[in-house]
């Protein structure tokens, strides 16, 4: 059995004493996305076209595709308003994000995304804060949510697995639908 530590942080508990508890802004650039007009957004995707992600969490958070991008990174990028506030996404390739969405781009290539995108997720839905519009967690509350990580071969193994058992219940849901 593993040796635990206390985290120092309450909704968190107890950790392997090997992890660390780290706070967002230590580990990502934050911030938001740009206004982008509806009359510059294109419903179905072309040739040459990118992805626009916005506050919606349907069809994957994409609002619509533009000729533009502006971001080439792998990131995550969450919902700051409403319902669905702290419902985090993985980003890969060229895309743009609204300015109702927040991102979250890695200072560094050491962690796995993969795990973060999990970690994030449940640290975000734990720490959004209710609004009189639903939930709210903007770029300044995200920067101080702290995170619990253990090593890259940990990050690793944990994200592969938490894959295969989401991968199974998407798969279930679906016969069952």
């Amino acid at each position: 059995m593993r040796e635990m530590k206390d985290s120092g942080v309450e909704w968190i508990g107890k950790i392997p004493d090997k992890w660390e508890t780290i706070l967002k802004k230590n580990l990502f650039t934050i911030t938001r996305g740009r206004v982008i007009a509806k009359t510059e957004i294109e419903e179905d995707s072309k040739e040459n076209y990118y992805p626009v992600y916005s506050s919606q969490t349907a069809n994957n958070g994409i609002l619509g595709y533009i000729p533009t991008y502006d971001y080439s990174v792998d990131s995550l990028t969450w919902t700051t308003d409403g319902a669905k506030a702290g419902t985090v996404f993985l980003r890969k390739g060229k895309y743009s994000i609204t300015n109702v969405c927040g991102i979250l781009i890695p200072k560094s290539l050491e962690h796995n995304l993969g795990f973060l995108h999990y970690a994030v997720s449940y640290s975000a839905h734990n720490c959004r804060r209710a609004d009189i519009n639903g939930y709210k967690i903007m770029s300044n509350e995200m920067a101080v949510i702290p995170i619990t990580f253990p090593s890259k071969e940990e990050q690793q193994a944990i994200a592969a697995h938490l894959d295969r058992k989401c991968s199974q219940i998407d798969t279930l849901i679906s016969n069952a639908q």
